[in-house]
């Protein structure tokens, strides 16, 4: 991702933590308790019911003597290799700055549909921000000066906006389908990653945690190279990839299994007429 970069930094900008409160809620409950959920401004406003707000982006002004370049406490759990949100920096006051964020929650798709769009969520947010048309991100210019996030491989990143007057962009976004494509492309190794991470949490363990969205960014494109779509596919071929190692697709066992799914027949059921030998090839042990 090319992030852009500003050179005459905003130094009166406030600084506020955008968190997710579905993430957080993953969290312990010791750093739970360090954020006093009702303290935060909701970006789905006052109407918003409490389950709504308890799951949603809420916006915290943060100590102006913290570290300009350092996430607060609370806000990343590195046991788990995961960021409950990230921090923007902008000079309007809180409630201001939530009201306009507000704007970008709701979008709508191609087949005409409205969904909201969980920019908030720091896994997302680097990828909405590449697909951002250049209007919407002007206007994110006119209201934010910085936003720093984690990054897939937890490394700390910035996109910093270049001041800007409020442009015409029309609210809601409508997003064009090869944007929304890409979104869901991007976010799909975090998809496979929360489901191993509920069940096969063993298997995700051999999978360091700056590694495990290169990893499967990688095994989901191999899995697709080979004609293989569907979730349930992606999920046995990553595990694979993971017990076997990822050469195995190479093997001419593999390549068996891939013209009986060709056939007709489910991966699952294809591995499971593999016998001692085939899975010895696999495991480059011949």
């Amino acid at each position: 991702m090319s992030t852009s970069f500003r050179s005459d930094a905003v130094l009166a900008a406030r600084r506020y933590a955008l968190l997710d409160g579905a993430l957080l809620k993953g969290f312990s409950q010791q750093t739970r308790r360090h954020w006093l959920l009702a303290a935060g401004v909701s970006l789905f406003g006052d109407d918003a019911d409490a389950a709504a707000t308890e799951v949603g982006p809420l916006l915290f002004e943060l100590n102006a003597g913290a570290d300009a370049d350092e996430f607060p406490l609370g806000m990343v759990d590195d046991t788990m290799g995961m960021c409950a949100g990230s921090v923007v920096e902008s000079e309007l006051p809180g409630v201001d700055l939530a009201k306009r964020l507000s704007r970008f929650l709701d979008v709508r798709l191609d087949d005409g549909s409205m969904m909201v769009m969980r920019f908030f969520d720091p896994r997302v947010l680097p990828a909405w921000l590449e697909v951002l048309p250049d209007q919407y991100k002007a206007e994110l210019g006119s209201v934010v000066s910085r936003w720093l996030y984690r990054d897939h491989s937890l490394e700390m990143r910035s996109w910093c906006f270049d001041l800007q007057e409020p442009t015409s962009a029309q609210f809601p976004w409508a997003v064009a389908a090869q944007d929304e494509q890409r979104l869901m492309d991007r976010c799909l190794p975090y998809t496979v990653i929360a489901r191993f991470s509920k069940e096969d949490p063993q298997a995700l363990r051999k999978v360091p945690l700056n590694q495990q969205y290169s990893f499967f960014s990688q095994q989901i494109e191999r899995c697709r190279s080979r004609g293989l779509e569907s979730m349930g596919d992606i999920e046995v071929y990553c595990g694979l990839a993971i017990e076997v190692g990822q050469a195995f697709d190479e093997t001419a066992a593999f390549g068996r299994c891939l013209a009986e799914v060709n056939a007709g027949c489910s991966l699952g059921e294809a591995l499971s007429r593999l016998d001692d030998n085939d899975w010895a090839t696999m495991r480059c042990e011949k």
